[in-house]
C-alpha cells in the first residue's frame, strides 16, 4: 500500500490485515508464523516476523523461535547502498577540482552508506522487545535460553 507521508513523500508501507486478535499469521500444530498485529492497519518492514518451532517437553513445550523482518525490508538497503556507491565514487572523481564538495559529496555517502542501516537495526530491535513482551505475556512464557543473532 502507498501512503503519503508527513514530508509529502509517497512511501510504501506494508497492510497488515483488520483483526482484534493481537496476532495475524500461520499456526500448525507444530510451528508457527505469526506477526504482531499493528494497532493501526499499517505494519513496518522493521515488524519481526517469528517463526517458530513447538517440541513437547514433559510437563510443557519448548518453543525455539527465530525472528526475521519482513523480506521487502532488505531493499530499500540495496537502494541506498548503490546511491551511496555512486555518490562516494562521483564525489572522488570531483575531489581534486573542487575540495569542498567532494568532502561534503563523501560524508553524503557515508551518511546514505551508514544511517540505513544503523536506523533499521534501531528499529528491529525494539520491535523484537515489543513483540517479545507480548508473547511472553500471551502464552505465559518462561525462557530457558537466548542464542546470539547475527545481524
Amino acid at each position: 500500500m502507498s501512503k503519503l507521508s508527513g514530508g509529502g513523500v509517497v512511501v510504501r508501507v506494508l497492510r497488515a490485515p483488520s483483526s482484534e486478535r493481537p496476532w495475524f499469521g500461520a499456526v500448525e500444530p507444530t510451528s508457527f508464523k505469526v506477526a504482531l498485529a499493528p494497532q493501526d492497519t499499517t505494519g513496518t518492514p522493521y515488524q519481526p516476523i517469528l517463526r517458530g518451532t513447538i517440541r513437547p517437553d514433559g510437563t510443557g513445550s519448548e518453543i525455539e523461535l527465530a525472528l526475521a523482518p519482513h523480506p521487502d525490508a532488505r531493499m530499500f538497503s540495496i537502494l541506498f547502498t548503490v546511491g551511496g556507491g555512486l555518490l562516494g565514487f562521483a564525489s572522488l572523481l570531483s575531489l581534486s577540482e573542487n575540495p569542498v564538495m567532494g568532502g561534503a559529496g563523501l560524508v553524503m555517502a557515508g551518511l546514505f552508506l551508514a544511517f540505513p542501516s544503523f536506523r533499521a537495526r534501531l528499529s528491529f530491535d525494539d520491535a523484537c522487545a515489543v513483540s517479545l513482551t507480548a508473547l511472553e505475556e500471551q502464552l505465559e512464557l518462561t525462557p530457558i535460553e537466548s542464542a546470539p543473532v547475527d545481524g
